[in-house]
This record gives structure tokens, C-alpha cells and sequence, in this order.
């Protein structure tokens, strides 16, 4: 593997910052990630679910449309969290935490994919089994984009 320079070589994290827990903020997430990857820093999270709680989902008492919204709007942050497998990099490097995190996502996106069975009432290990594919397919073209254009890390 060739040398790498600053983050690529000594695997430092980008992340975006206290960022607030509503929908502006998660889409702004998507063209953040993507932007920094493309640049060719390939190590970038977020706080999912944001940091800053606005206040009408924090009270003591939230309507039931406050809550409904909570929950719709965490559960489309975590599945976005299974695309961004930062974790094992913190506490490893090398083989070990591409494989560590390579497994994290695939757990992620299964488990996310069979509780959507809930609200869908498809069987648990269909929705878990597309939510894997799907996500692993698209891995799997980021990764051949990056081999494509020559993006690399030497801590891999």
C-alpha cells in the first residue's frame, strides 16, 4: 500500500460537531460525509441522533406527535449511523477493525432492516436480509470508487 499523508496515514477522525437532533440537521449529515470522503478523508462521523436536544422533545411531558417524531427521526439516524462504521477505528487498526467494522454494519443494517418488519409486517429475516444487501452492495461500489480513483489509508 503507498504512503498516505495526515489523516489517511495516521487515521485521525473528523467528526461534525455539537449538532442539533432534527431532521435539517440529519440531512445535512448525507452531503457532509459524502463531501469529506470524496476529498479523500475517509474517517468522518457524526453524534447520531444529534447533540443539542431542541426543546419540545426534552420536556417533561411531550405531545404524542413530539414523541412519534422522536422516534421516527432516531430511527433514521441510526440507519444512517450503520453507514458510517467509525468505532472499531477508535479502538483498532489495520485488518482487524476494517473486519470489526465491516461486521458492526452488517449487524446494524440486518437488525434495523428485521425491526422495520414491525411496521412493515413483512417476515423479520426478509427486511433484515434487503437491509444487509442493500447496504453491502453499496459498500461494496464506495469501495470500487475508491480503488477507482486511487483513494486509499496506509492504516489499513
Amino acid at each position: 500500500m503507498r504512503d498516505a499523508a495526515g489523516q489517511q496515514h495516521y487515521g485521525a477522525a473528523v467528526w461534525s460537531g455539537d449538532i442539533s437532533s432534527t431532521w435539517t440537521a440529519l440531512r445535512a449529515q448525507i452531503p457532509a460525509g459524502l463531501g469529506l470522503s470524496v476529498s479523500g478523508l475517509p474517517y468522518w462521523s457524526m453524534d447520531i441522533g444529534g447533540f443539542s436536544v431542541p426543546e419540545r422533545f426534552a420536556t417533561a411531558h411531550p405531545s404524542s406527535e413530539d414523541v412519534e417524531e422522536w422516534r421516527e427521526l432516531n430511527t433514521r439516524w441510526f440507519e444512517f449511523g450503520a453507514f458510517v462504521p467509525l468505532l472499531p477505528f477508535l479502538i483498532g487498526s489495520g485488518h482487524a477493525a476494517t473486519l470489526a467494522s465491516i461486521l458492526a454494519s452488517a449487524t446494524t443494517l440486518f437488525t434495523v432492516g428485521a425491526l422495520m418488519s414491525i411496521m412493515t409486517g413483512k417476515r423479520f429475516y426478509l427486511s433484515g436480509s434487503r437491509m444487509l444487501v442493500i447496504g453491502l452492495g453499496l459498500a461494496a461500489i464506495t469501495y470500487g470508487v475508491g480503488r477507482l480513483l486511487h483513494v486509499g489509508s496506509s492504516a489499513i
